[in-house]
């Protein structure tokens, strides 16, 4: 864990400083998968907030962060 002195955050106390320093909520690691095997299903999934993925037996695979 890294530390920084209250006196840099400009902070008089420890209380304070922990108020401040609480770890980052990051989204969720699931990931809605879809496939496309035609233009238009990989432009109807580009549209909803799909990202292309890679490609396995000349299928399109993309995800979608909830």
């Amino acid at each position: 864990m890294l530390h920084i002195p209250e006196q840099l955050l400009g902070q008089k106390g420890i209380t304070n400083t922990l108020l401040h320093a609480q770890p980052a909520s990051f989204q969720s690691d699931e990931f809605p998968v879809k496939t496309a095997r035609t233009p238009k299903e990989t432009d109807e999934l580009a549209k909803v907030g799909f990202d292309y993925f890679t490609v396995m037996d000349n299928v399109q695979i993309f995800l979608k962060r909830k």
